[in-house]
């Protein structure tokens, strides 16, 4: 469990009198961990209100514990959809977490690799998107379709290489463009077509 929950945890239960306060700035993803859920196998596929369910968010958070608990139980869908038809698998790629999360996603039979959001794209193309270098590595090394286009043609090259570096921050566009090299290069190295639609 990662140490933002095991402090709210260890603040709840010293300090009871406090937890309307930190319930109340937090996300349903956070009251659902606070209350128990993943103890509850009830609660394994309960919707929030923004269509994802606790294993979309423990993914994107990048919460091993969490995400590991949820696929071993068996309770939770690894293939479930929020509304914008995003899988788990979506959201580790995309998410802010760490890649051990997308790493149990990937290697969960259960899981389709291959599916497509409301706007036909795959885990791999969020993973470009968002200049993960790993994460495209992962994908890419565990037969991602590099050559999977979206709803208007476009493939992860495409998002990576869209990517707007900041013009503001030196720093951070050099950071950026060295992500952004090593992910064109791993799609590139595993052989997707760089010339087809750009």
């Amino acid at each position: 469990m990662n140490n933002r929950y095991k402090q709210l945890l260890r603040l709840a239960l010293t300090a009871p009198l406090l937890l309307p306060a930190i319930t109340h700035t937090m996300s349903e993803y956070d009251r659902w961990v606070m209350s128990r859920g993943l103890e509850n196998p009830d609660r394994h596929n309960e919707r929030f209100a923004d269509g994802t369910r606790p294993i979309h968010q423990a993914a994107r958070w990048g919460n091993t514990f969490i995400v590991s608990q949820l696929l071993s139980a068996g309770q939770a869908d690894p293939c479930c959809h929020d509304r914008l038809r995003s899988t788990p698998l979506h959201s580790a790629a995309g998410g802010f977490g760490s890649i051990s999360a997308l790493s149990l996603l990937v290697r969960d039979p259960r899981v389709d690799q291959y599916a497509l959001d409301r706007y036909g794209r795959t885990p791999l193309h969020r993973a470009a998107q968002i200049v993960d270098p790993d994460n495209v590595a992962l994908l890419v090394n565990t037969n991602a379709d590099i050559e999977a286009v979206d709803n208007h043609a476009r493939k992860p090259l495409h998002y990576a290489v869209s990517v707007a570096l900041p013009q503001n921050d030196p720093a951070w566009a050099s950071a950026k463009q060295s992500l952004l090299t090593k992910v064109v290069r791993s799609l590139l190295a595993h052989g997707t077509d760089m010339r087809a639609g750009l």
